[in-house]
């Protein structure tokens, strides 16, 4: 849920991903001021997370905002398709200055399409194309900040 959002962040919104097994992936843009900050965090339960941090454009901010916006995101209900024993259950969470919000699917690509398209602006702000993939790949080089 949100509570996993920057506390310092004037604004912020992640977009986790929890597989089957044991494993989590999580993109998190967050403005604090006029600076922007991109995070990708991945975890096992076997194994310590890894998080790499960047800077994020304006651009890249702007289209993400966007995005929350055409996708309705602050009346998303708090729970959407969500059942299932395989697949990954994704979560969109978010906060600004007076509100914070999270909104969750199982498997939005096969259920939820403007859920699924929402989550995909997270994942082209990083250059991910597969997620579970990029899991896989960013877990196995355990990179710290």
């Amino acid at each position: 849920m949100y509570y996993d959002l920057p506390e310092a962040a004037d604004e912020a919104y992640a977009l986790t991903f929890r597989g089957s097994g044991p494993g989590t992936f999580r993109i998190c843009i967050s403005r604090q001021h006029s600076q922007i900050t991109q995070e990708c965090t991945a975890g096992h339960i076997f194994e310590p997370a890894a998080t790499k941090r960047a800077a994020a454009s304006l651009e890249d901010w702007e289209q993400l905002k966007h995005a929350l916006h055409t996708a309705s995101f602050w009346a998303m209900p708090e729970y959407q398709c969500f059942h299932g024993l395989d697949g990954w259950s994704w979560e969109i969470s978010g906060k600004d200055a007076t509100r914070k919000h999270s909104s969750a699917c199982w498997c939005p690509e096969h259920t939820n399409e403007v859920f699924y398209r929402l989550g995909l602006s997270f994942i082209k702000l990083t250059g991910v194309k597969n997620p579970a993939a990029a899991w896989k790949k960013f877990l196995s080089k355990q990179t710290g900040p």
